[in-house]
């Protein structure tokens, strides 16, 4: 029984490749208490030759999980309204005015700083928004504008998709 490459596993059995006279070299995880008398047979052999310790795959970084995240963040237009007149990023009177389709002027101002060809899909994005996403890049100039870091946009949109 040709038998290569043993590694337990985490629940102690043993992940190995064994030479198949067909298939040539397959995958086998072998257990001694495998119901089938082979099974129990290729565990014993690999458990001789050694096996490597078990090495649990990683796992995301901590960078790839908050990036992923942050994609899925979401507010509806009245959560990101009351998220910005309640932080004072926005007065009442502005959030208000953009309840009835007029853009506060620091909005508009900041979508003037776009490439042309930008412009009118940020206004209409932030005039009748169905959803407001994080990674947005207007979301993102906006907090950048109010001086907001990516982590105080985490926290607002945490915060706020909650309301």
């Amino acid at each position: 029984m040709d038998i290569r490459n043993p590694v337990y596993t985490a629940t102690s059995a043993i992940d190995c490749e064994v030479a198949h006279p067909e298939l040539g070299w397959i995958p086998f995880t072998a257990s001694p208490q495998d119901i089938e008398a082979h099974g129990r047979d290729i565990y014993a052999a690999a458990r001789q030759m050694g096996p490597a310790d078990h090495v649990a795959p990683k796992g995301p970084s901590p960078e790839d999980i908050l990036a992923a995240e942050r994609a899925g963040m979401r507010l509806s237009f009245s959560q990101l309204l009351i998220g910005l007149v309640a932080e004072g990023w926005l007065s009442e009177p502005e959030g208000e005015a953009w309840l009835a389709g007029q853009l506060p002027a620091a909005v508009s101002a900041l979508i003037e700083t776009l490439p042309a060809e930008q412009r009118f899909a940020a206004r209409a994005r932030a005039l009748r928004p169905s959803v407001v996403e994080r990674m947005d890049p207007l979301v993102i100039l906006l907090a950048s504008a109010q001086q907001r870091g990516a982590d105080e946009l985490d926290v607002f949109f945490r915060s706020y998709a909650l309301i």
